[in-house]
């Protein structure tokens, strides 16, 4: 489990709109928050994301990027993006290895399979 100080592990996504991106490789700003949520089909997840978008300027005046990575489809990814009006990083695709990179809670119901919600604030570098 990651615990402050703990150097984030090297994971790849596939984005909705940059292509794909390596957290914690590809980040250039002083700050990262690393966001993962369960999915399109949760709505607290939904209004968590919508309020990080609500708070995108003010984070990036403090050198803050913000990173959303989930277990859905390209398709429902899309979704997530285009009903919250997100601005940020997306990414899609988590698996099973990339939960147990970060220590996260694993579920699985009706939904399928997904990774619980964990949130990550990264230094340079990396460390949490």
């Amino acid at each position: 489990m990651l615990q402050q100080g703990s150097k984030l592990p090297s994971l790849t996504f596939k984005t909705v709109s940059n292509g794909p991106i390596t957290i914690p490789d590809d980040i250039t700003s002083i700050y990262a928050s690393v966001l993962f949520y369960r999915g399109h089909w949760w709505p607290p997840c939904n209004r968590q994301l919508a309020e990080w978008e609500s708070q995108k300027d003010r984070l990036s005046e403090l050198g803050v990027e913000i990173y959303a990575i989930s277990v859905d489809s390209l398709e429902n990814a899309q979704k997530v993006v285009s009903n919250n009006k997100l601005s940020f990083t997306v990414a899609y695709g988590a698996t099973e290895e990339d939960r147990l990179a970060i220590g996260a809670w694993r579920s699985s119901d009706d939904h399928g399979e997904y990774i619980q919600p964990a949130e990550f604030l990264l230094g340079r570098g990396g460390v949490v």
